[in-house]
């Protein structure tokens, strides 16, 4: 996995973590910066988790940090 791909990876998960709005927006722009480059290997494996952290974000039932 190169560095590219592990430091957007944890931009993306620190902005999925901190569940503001800003962050939120943040978080699925940068996907899809990372999506566009990274669709198989390594990459694949890392969207398939950033999917998951973002759908947990834009879920009703997802409580916000406090």
């Amino acid at each position: 996995m190169n560095l590219f791909l592990i430091h957007h990876a944890f931009r993306l998960a620190f902005a999925c973590l901190a569940r503001s709005e800003g962050h939120a927006a943040y978080a699925e722009r940068r996907y899809e910066v990372v999506s566009a480059r990274y669709a198989e290997g390594d990459g694949a494996m890392l969207l398939d988790v950033a999917a998951g952290l973002l759908k947990g974000l834009r879920s009703p039932t997802s409580t916000p940090n406090n």
